[in-house]
């Protein structure tokens, strides 16, 4: 499963604001929905949303550096895993410190020390 189909599934249609680097290096902001669009298969972490703080479509590179897309509790952020996925903020669980811990979504290990294959 590609970084972009993991972040569908995770959202699962749901509105979200999202923090990303463009190609140029500035960052950008962003809020609204992600839609699927199949003309990106051959690009695994492309997405396309709807922009509700333009009215237009968009599309974001998730390659270009560092990255986070919050929608409610769930925060998906651009550290990630040994096994390729990103990680989600888990606030159901707090590590030895005492705070939430960044989870891996497929193996569901720390993302900080994670050591999935």
């Amino acid at each position: 499963m590609s970084r972009r189909n993991t972040i569908q599934a995770q959202l699962k249609g749901r509105i979200f604001s999202a923090t990303f680097t463009k190609k140029d290096g500035t960052t950008r902001r962003a809020y609204g929905q992600i839609v699927q669009d199949d003309r990106l298969e051959a690009l695994p972490d492309m997405i396309t949303f709807v922009d509700f703080t333009v009215g237009g479509i968009r599309r974001m590179d998730l390659s270009n550096g560092p990255w986070q897309i919050k929608s409610g509790k769930t925060l998906l952020e651009g550290r990630i895993c040994d096994c390729g996925k990103p990680a989600v903020t888990d606030y159901s669980y707090t590590g030895p410190y005492g705070h939430a811990v960044n989870r891996c979504i497929d193996c569901g290990q720390d993302a900080e020390y994670a050591a999935c294959s």
